[in-house]
This record gives structure tokens, sequence and C-alpha cells, in this order.
């Protein structure tokens, strides 16, 4: 997380492939309560250009969500995501705040890709026990100033910037929820999260998305056709006898969330701790039957996400819309609660 000045953050604001989502809470001592929640069209993949009449697009679309949701504060959190971000985690011997401070200088300048100067690099103690786990994130500086411009340029105030999974962590579990893997599939890129007792301890990035992994589900099994819904793409997996002899191997993206989803299982394994839930966030979590379909491949069942676990939404004027764009706010509401 990148804090620029310590001041509550009420809005969150997922800048996404194709649209803005915003969350916007009321905070009091003892809940956060929803007071705004909507979302912007944007053209496709705009947030990677370099053109700076691109981004003013950007802004402009994010003003009239403020505008037209009416909210009341420009206080922002806001996260990244890039096929560009770093994330990785590293064992090192148990030891002091101040060893661990001065191994880690080492540690990012071996770890990192690229040029230091040219990343912004963080990292958190995420256990300490037998040895130290340390979490490390890094960003090119120049997508973060890309960031920053377009929350400025909306006339709002960027006060946190945090890659996706801490927001994701925040929205979706809570301490003493034991051990949690979280898969967010999102427009262009997909994280496989492990989570426990609220707190992020590993991230994992696959660098495809809701339409590659259907386009791969298309190539590989018959009983999955596309159907187009209003302007995006939206598919339907059929429920289909043939379903249970799909070889879920055999598709190179699913076979890949399979393996890191493994690796996490066996990380709570060893640190003896047994996977309690299993959460599907993002676009894929709405495509109908895909919750099974994935838990077929992973052999769990999965759960759709719960994005308003920790919100008070009794005032909302429709409990059913909530609950149905529930999983696609995920990233939005764990930035408001940031």
């Amino acid at each position: 997380m990148i804090s620029i000045f310590e001041r509550p953050s009420f809005i969150g604001i997922e800048i996404g492939y194709r649209s803005i989502k915003l969350v916007e809470l009321e905070k009091n001592k003892k809940q956060h309560k929803l007071s705004k929640v909507g979302e912007m069209p944007i053209p496709a993949g705009i947030l990677m250009s370099e053109n700076k009449d691109d981004l003013e697009i950007i802004s402009k679309s994010i003003k009239d969500l403020v505008k037209m949701l009416g909210c009341k504060t420009t206080d922002v959190a806001c996260a990244i995501s890039s096929g560009e971000i770093f994330a990785a985690s590293i064992d090192l011997p148990l030891m002091t705040a101040a060893e661990v401070e001065y191994a880690m200088k080492w540690e990012i300048k071996k770890r990192i890709p690229g040029k230091i100067e040219d990343t912004h690099a963080k990292w958190i103690v995420t256990n300490q026990r037998e040895k130290t786990e340390v979490l490390i994130v890094a960003i090119p500086k120049r997508i973060i100033k890309r960031y920053l411009e377009v929350i400025s340029n909306s006339g709002l105030i960027p006060g946190i910037l945090e890659i996706e999974p801490f927001s994701l962590a925040r929205s979706l579990t809570q301490p003493g929820q034991g051990s949690i893997i979280n898969i967010h599939v999102g427009s262009s890129l997909t994280t496989v999260n492990f989570i426990q007792d609220g707190a992020l301890r590993i991230s994992r990035y696959i660098k495809a998305g809701e339409e590659q992994i259907i386009e791969s589900m298309i190539s590989f099994s018959k009983s999955i056709s596309p159907t187009k819904v209003a302007i995006v793409n939206k598919y339907t997996v059929k429920k289909n006898e043939s379903e249970q002899n799909i070889n879920y191997r055999q598709n190179p993206i699913l076979r890949e969330i399979i393996d890191e989803f493994k690796k996490l299982c066996h990380f709570s394994m060893e640190n003896g701790k047994e996977i309690s839930q299993v959460v599907l966030s993002g676009e894929c979590a709405l495509i109908p039957n895909f919750p099974e379909y994935l838990g077929n491949a992973l052999e769990k069942e999965i759960s759709i996400a719960n994005t308003w676990l920790k919100i008070d939404c009794s005032s909302h004027e429709s409990p059913a819309q909530l609950k149905k764009i529930s999983p696609r706010f995920a990233v939005a509401a764990g930035l408001a609660l940031a």
C-alpha cells in the first residue's frame, strides 16, 4: 500500500479494463455504511495508453461518475492493476525487525526485475514464527504516476494506492476466519490469493482474465457456447454430463490457476492449516455455472464472494441488485474500507 498522507479514505475506485467501479462508505467508530455504489464504462484497455488525451477520458469519466452518484467526499483509495506488477513471497530465517530491514535492502535488489530506481518497492512481514515470511510488491513508477495523474485530474484526492489483492483480503475476509484462497478473475488479469485470518500472505498473478479464460474453455470443451449479452461478451457454461469428462489440465489457463491453487494449498498444509474456503470474485463469478466448472477443476467447492460482508447496506434501495453485483465490486469495496 502506498499512502501519501494519513487521512480517512471514504471512496474506493477500481479502474478496470473496460469500466470504473466506485464504492463510497460513511464511516463511524463501529461500522461502515454503504453510501454510494456505481459504475461507468470506459473504452477497453484505455488505462494502458500513454496518450494524455486517453487518460483525460478516464479522469472525466471518474468525475462524471462521482457527480452522477452525488458523492460526499473527495478522498480516494485506488487499486493498481497491471501485468507489470511484481509480487513474491520469500522466506528468511527468524530475525529481529532491524535484521529484516537490512536483509530486505539486498533481497529487493536481487529479486525485482528491471532497474530498481524505476520501481517503487514495498514489503511487509506476513508471518514470523518458525521463519520470517515476507511479501514483496514492486510497481513501475511510471504506472504509479499514471494512476496519480488520472485521479488528481478528476478533482479527487488520491490518498491511497494499493494492489488489488490487499483490497480483496480486506473486503472478503475477517480476522479469525482461517485460511482462505481467493481467486479473482478480472477482465485481463487473474490473481490467486492466500489469505490467513484476514491478512494477505501470498498473491500469484496470472496474465489472463475473463475473455482469455472463456476463449480457452470454448476451445477445450464442446459443452460451452458463447452468447452475446448487451455490449460486453458474456458466456454461459452449460451443465452437461460430458462436462464430467473434461480434462481440465489440457486448458492452459485453467491449468495455471490449478497449479497456483495447489501450491497455495500445499503452503497452507505445511503451516498446519487446512483451506477453509475458496472464494471466487470478479467478472467470471457471474457467468452461469462457471463456479461449478471451476470447482470441478480444483476439486473444491467454490463460494461466491460476499463483498458486503463488513458493510451495513440496510439503507440501499435494492438489496437484490447489491447481491448480484457483489463479486464485481470486491476490489472497490475493499478500497473504501482502507
